[in-house]
């Protein structure tokens, strides 16, 4: 008899509640924010990258270093 109570003082505490209410706002601030965040974290991978490039280009002790491009040419690769 004490699970039923509960349950009937739990039911209704959430009419008060809007317990879906919150979740719903919750769930839509998340996928607002995770776009931006995405494009941040893309925005570090690109500058560690061209850091490490940088890195690799001054280590080697030569100033015009013959290396891939970093992105392919859309007519391909050169033949040369």
């Amino acid at each position: 008899m004490i699970a039923v109570g509960l349950a009937a003082v739990g039911g209704y505490l959430l009419q008060f509640f809007p317990i879906f209410l919150i979740l719903r706002l919750i769930t839509k601030l998340l996928f607002f924010l995770i776009k931006p965040a995405i494009v941040v974290l893309g925005a570090v991978k690109l500058y560690e990258f061209v850091q490490k490039q940088g890195d690799e280009i001054r280590g080697s002790g030569y100033a015009e270093k013959e290396r891939e491009p970093l992105l392919d040419s859309p007519s391909g690769p050169s033949q040369s």
